[in-house]
């Protein structure tokens, strides 16, 4: 997947995007147990 931002230039996503396609991003899946952290110090509204 690649996220795109509509801001700036875009001159320093080159380099991501030459290692995407190149196959050197390891995709990473941020644990369950630091979401729930994360999210159990929002504010409740």
């Amino acid at each position: 997947m690649i996220f795109f931002a509509n801001s700036g230039h875009g001159h320093f996503d080159l380099g991501a995007y030459d290692a995407y396609y190149a196959g050197k991003l390891i995709d990473y899946e941020y644990p369950a147990e630091l979401v729930k952290q994360a999210l159990a110090n929002l504010p409740k509204v």
